[in-house]
């Protein structure tokens, strides 16, 4: 989402969700206002609504479409430095996060989620973020012991039935694990 251009975008349902990105990155979901992102979109609140049945239904697929843009980010990134030992690769990675938090949105609203999802929508943002894991925990991981390889042929893709992707980053990878972590609850 971070590479699309706003300018010359066609009033679409994309447009309104690289707005909403911003503003829920910026103030949370509970600060977003559907009428300022409208009035930011250039066009009236109700309007948001023939594209969306919602304000959740607005995030969810927001969120859904920065999991599949992150992914085949990874993907074109460590397909793209393949040729790099595993050291400079991710070193590399770190400082193009650093880079890419600093210019866009996408991470500060993944970093918001992953700490603060709305109360209301805990569930499905959680099923959400462990479907993002468990897809990126599968691309770094070689199965049984197998050079994995990230193709550019298993992108991502938002809509259902998509195949995970599988990520290329040699053979220097062999236990790398990304763990998703369960919510901590308190005894009572």
């Amino acid at each position: 989402m971070e590479q699309r251009r706003m300018e010359g975008f066609p009033l679409t349902a994309n447009r309104i969700q690289l707005i909403a990105l911003s503003h829920f990155a910026k103030y949370g979901y509970a600060g977003t206002s559907l009428s300022k992102v409208a009035e930011e979109v250039g066009i009236k609140k109700p309007s948001i609504y023939a594209h969306y049945k919602s304000k959740e239904d607005l995030f969810l697929h927001v969120l859904q479409s920065v999991f599949v843009d992150e992914l085949n980010w990874i993907t074109d990134f460590f397909h793209k430095h393949e040729h790099l030992p595993l050291y400079d690769q991710l070193k590399l990675l770190l400082d193009s996060y650093r880079h890419r938090y600093s210019q866009y949105d996408v991470l500060k609203f993944m970093l918001r989620v992953a700490f603060f999802p709305p109360p209301s929508l805990q569930e499905p943002v959680l099923e959400r973020m462990h479907s993002f894991i468990e897809r990126l925990e599968k691309g770094l991981i070689p199965p049984h012991g197998t050079g994995a390889a990230l193709t550019r042929n298993s992108r991502c893709s938002s809509r259902a039935g998509s195949q995970g992707i599988h990520l290329d980053i040699g053979r220097a990878v062999r236990t790398a694990s990304v763990r998703r972590r369960k919510p901590i609850r308190e005894q009572s």
